[in-house]
């Protein structure tokens, strides 16, 4: 008998617990499997906007961006899809990273953007206010 009060008594017997194996579930990789062709969609656009942002000289510093997201998205959807059918957990790994980086560059984008907003809303206040102040002194 174990000195653990809390073991399982099967465990006392010395009966094996099952643990979870650390594969995937393929179950769930079906689920993503299922939006693949969305993300393709999404790559695809993502690469066209980039494509479209690069014709202006000023466009091509950040074009470069979406161009990226949607080669990931596309390699991500690739992946996903071969993974699932041969059964390559290795594979569907890839496709997962390659999903999870590019959100990650959409919520690091998406935040920087914000940011952004926020302080060009603050200068506009500023100089709204200032503008507002320069007219009353200017009436008296």
């Amino acid at each position: 008998m174990s000195d653990n009060p809390y073991a399982s008594p099967h465990a006392a017997a010395g009966s094996a617990i099952a643990k979870p194996s650390p594969g995937l579930d393929y179950a769930t990789v079906a689920s993503l499997c299922n939006v693949t062709g969305w993300l393709k969609f999404l790559g695809i656009l993502n690469i066209v906007a980039g494509v479209m942002y690069c014709i202006t000289i000023v466009g091509a510093v950040f074009g470069w961006i979406p161009i990226w997201i949607g080669i990931l998205l596309n390699n991500a959807s690739t992946s996903l899809r071969a993974g699932y059918d041969g059964r390559n957990e290795q594979v569907v790994r890839v496709g997962i990273d390659k999903l999870a980086l590019s959100i990650k560059i959409v919520g690091i984008l998406t935040l920087i953007g914000l940011v952004i907003n926020v302080v060009i809303m603050l200068i506009y206040a500023v100089m709204i206010v200032l503008l507002l102040g320069a007219g009353a002194a200017s009436t008296l």
